[in-house]
């Protein structure tokens, strides 16, 4: 059986609380959960020229533009240490 459903952050966060809990309160358990943590880029998205992907709802493309340049430059600084 499988179940699905919508999340939201306040449900993910009371989930991974209840779960790092029952793992305090198990006997001869050390271990604390992990949390996983994005720290490579996730946005603006381009899928062309001039055809970025955030701001749905904005017409600012120099500012997107700009965002995917200086998102690029911090990309490649990062490689390089």
């Amino acid at each position: 059986q499988l179940n699905m459903f919508y999340s939201n952050p306040t449900y993910y966060t009371e989930q991974k609380y209840l779960e790092e809990k029952r793992q305090r309160d198990a006997p001869k358990t050390t271990n604390s959960i992990q949390w996983e943590t994005k720290i490579d880029d996730f946005f603006p998205y381009a899928d062309s020229p001039n055809s970025y992907w955030t701001g749905y709802f904005t017409s600012r493309t120099a500012f997107k533009r700009l965002e995917r340049v200086a998102s690029s430059f911090l990309m490649a600084a990062r490689q390089i240490e």
